[in-house]
């Protein structure tokens, strides 16, 4: 009904509103650009966001334009078999946690390391500190997410921040500027407890969007406009918590705990939605339970071990297709991939049983047997951008995350625990759980957008009329929130209240 009385005012002769809308969402797309010239950090925006402005007039020599196309230039694109090629995404953020959990997880430490310590340095560095779209809901605490992406500071993601939060304090006591660290920290911990959605768990970009209204739109042929909260992302934040203190005495993990619990499948399994699939989320949540002293002999937990050794291959892997995000019958089945293999061996090592361990060492063995000159080769597509749609990570970030047999063939942590001990408690009761945000209703919620609105898209409203068509408004910095520079002591106090030290005993 809605997409056709807009059909027929489209095709009316007059059209009230429809050139105010039209500047709003060119003042709004301007505004969002990143500063490599892309937009969201993925292409369909980004091209699609260059389609728009040059339906509007704005020629090709105008600067966002420009700044949009020259990003192909970039490295965005590389050249292979004579032809061009345009990636449809980058992780360098994601990358290098992965990377740095990895080398940690087989004993590395960044004392012994430069090449760790410059990493963590510039993991520190990519903290995005500038206003974001999530804003919208949650507008009590100041920003101190990662990106998935190298540029993208409007959407950082929980998930990326998780893992960095976790690789920080696994590194910090062996890094040159443990003090930089906490900060990055204790800032990262603000934000991910603010977006905690209603339910416990945890989405990607933001807290409790959940209406489903939005999928009903006509050009959502996509079908994921949603980011509801998902298993996969609630484990990671869990896990990253457990590394700093935090128990299930702790409010945000008990409510994290009931949320997995109860999206728990009746096969035993979870789901994942940002890999591929049930053996993704499954491997997620067995790690974080165990993270954080969950009973690993609780039926549920026996359930999920049982449902991941029943779908071992019989070459000793495990793999999982894409279309299990259709197909139920489909889950954990598929062609075996070191990356998925790499999880579910993740999966089964967080239960303190010895009744997988056949099942372990056949996975191990395939690992071994499937690994090239250092690496494993992985042409499925096994890491999903968004569900059903489109995205791969390659397999050898995954596999040196799996735990690991040892020379005497015992299951165990290589190096997890033993930079952790004095690391400081970053609990609640030290001023990190974010101010009550009030339920506000849409009135509020609708003064938020207006106000954020008026300095930059209603004051630009005369240019609008008095450029020409053809080049468009001019571009200009907007304004950001001013939080202070980050990582100076004499301005820290402001921002981040003294850390209450104590014995941590939760390792």
């Amino acid at each position: 009904m809605t997409d056709r009385l807009l059909s027929r005012y489209v095709e009316f002769p007059i059209q009230p509103g429809r050139e105010r809308a039209i500047r709003l969402c060119i003042e709004w797309v301007i505004r969002h650009q990143d500063a490599d010239g892309a937009w969201g950090g993925i292409q369909p925006p980004w091209i699609y966001s260059l389609m728009a402005l040059h339906t509007e007039g704005y020629g090709i020599t105008h600067p966002v334009v420009a700044n949009g196309i020259k990003a192909l230039d970039a490295h965005w694109s590389y050249e292979r078999d004579g032809g061009l090629y345009i990636q449809a995404s980058e992780s360098p953020v994601w990358d290098t946690v992965l990377t740095l959990q990895a080398l940690l997880d087989s004993g590395q430490s960044p004392v012994d390391c430069e090449s760790m310590t410059r990493a963590i340095d510039w993991i520190v560095q990519k903290q995005v500190t500038a206003p974001g779209d999530w804003q919208v809901k949650v507008s009590s605490v100041m920003p101190g997410g990662w990106s998935f992406e190298r540029a993208n500071d409007s959407y950082p993601d929980v998930d990326d921040t998780a893992v960095a939060i976790l690789v920080l304090a696994r590194g910090r006591k062996a890094h040159s500027d443990p003090t930089a660290i906490d900060y990055a920290m204790k800032r990262a911990v603000r934000w991910i407890l603010a977006l905690q959605s209603s339910n416990g768990g945890w989405a990607s970009f933001d807290r409790d969007n959940t209406n489903s209204l939005l999928t009903k739109l006509p050009f959502c042929d996509f079908g994921e406009v949603l980011d509801p909260p998902t298993v996969d992302v609630t484990a990671h934040v869990v896990e990253a918590l457990a590394h700093l203190c935090w128990t299930l005495r702790d409010r945000p993990i008990a409510r994290a705990l009931a949320f997995m619990k109860y999206r728990q499948e009746e096969d035993g399994s979870w789901f994942g939605r940002w890999g591929v699939n049930h053996i993704y989320g499954t491997a997620a949540v067995l790690p974080a339970l165990a993270a954080i002293g969950e009973d690993l002999s609780a039926k549920y937990v026996g359930r999920a071990g049982d449902w991941i050794v029943e779908h071992q291959n019989a070459d000793g892997g495990w793999g999982e297709t894409p279309a299990s995000y259709v197909d139920d019958s489909l889950r954990g089945v598929g062609d075996s991939t070191a990356s998925q293999t790499a999880w579910a061996l993740m999966a089964l090592l967080a239960i303190p049983t010895s009744r997988y361990d056949q099942f372990i060492q056949s996975g191990i063995e395939y690992l071994l047997s499937m690994q090239h000159d250092g690496t494993w080769h992985e042409p499925q597509y096994t890491g999903t951008r968004i569900s059903r749609v489109w995205g791969r990570l390659p397999a050898s970030r995954r596999v040196t995350r799996a735990k690991y047999f040892d020379s005497t063939g015992t299951r165990g942590w290589k190096g997890i625990h033993d930079q952790l001990q004095s690391l400081p408690a970053l609990l609640p009761a030290d001023g990190l759980e974010p101010r009550p945000i009030q339920n506000r209703g849409p009135w509020a919620r609708r003064r938020c957008r207006i106000s954020r609105f008026n300095s930059a898209a209603f004051s630009h409203r005369n240019r609008f009329r008095q450029e020409p068509a053809h080049n468009g408004p001019t571009t200009q910095t907007l304004p950001q929130q001013n939080f202070g520079p980050p990582f100076v002591s004499q301005n820290r106090e402001a921002f981040v209240p003294p850390v209450l030290k104590r014995s941590c005993q939760c390792h």
